[in-house]
């Protein structure tokens, strides 16, 4: 069953993390739930770039608290105590150019990692990560394959040149940003009634004759 991506809200031009967490939730949920959560899971965008658009590592153990920890009720945490583990995407798919599609990949690859026991609690089943194809023959597992196989035709036919449009879009709105007023310590003079209106000039005219 193919995922419905969560609606976005149309008047934003860009996603925010809680955007993330909305669909990490989905994937979670649809194609995931029977597999463990050992520790939380936060999600977030970071900064813009177009060889990693995901990883995944262990946040500090304040990070239990933070508000983009998923914790699903009903489902066992087995370590509370546990660092949560952080996915970090590309920070170019904030930008709503960038379908929906490439974002729900990127987290489904993330979360293998995640069960898999890399950056998790959960006990590491693979000495190497990616070693043997075993994160894109866990997602077709899962019934994720043919989302994924969507996903890598869209970037391999059209992401680079959307994130050169993004590029192109950021440097043009970084060379108009408004330079600030400098300060001036003097204060402007009020003008005088004669200054202010043509018809005071006028009376004043008449009324000196």
């Amino acid at each position: 069953m193919l995922l419905t991506p969560a609606p976005s809200s149309p008047s934003s031009s860009l996603r925010h993390d809680g955007d993330l967490t909305t669909l990490l939730e989905q994937l979670i949920e649809q194609y995931f739930a029977d597999y463990p959560l050992a520790n939380p899971i936060q999600v977030r965008f970071g900064r813009y770039s177009r060889t990693r658009l995901g990883s995944i590592g262990l946040a500090g153990w304040r990070s239990l608290k933070h508000p983009r920890a998923l914790a699903y009720p009903g489902r066992h945490l087995s370590q509370h105590d546990q660092a949560a583990s952080q996915i970090v995407i590309t920070g170019y798919y904030r930008h709503r150019s960038i379908p929906d599609r490439l974002i729900l990949a990127t987290l489904a690859h993330e979360l293998v990692h995640y069960f898999h026991g890399f950056h998790s609690a959960l006990p590491q089943k693979f000495l190497d990560p990616h070693r043997g194809n075993i994160v894109d023959q866990e997602l077709y597992k899962v019934g994720f394959g043919q989302e994924l196989r969507l996903a890598k035709s869209w970037q391999r036919l059209h992401l680079r040149q959307a994130m050169q449009q993004i590029d192109s879009e950021e440097r043009r709105l970084k060379s108009h940003k408004p330079l600030k007023p400098l300060k001036s310590g003097l204060k402007s003079r009020p003008q005088s009634l004669s200054q202010a209106h043509p018809l005071a000039r006028q009376l004043r005219r008449i009324l000196l004759g």
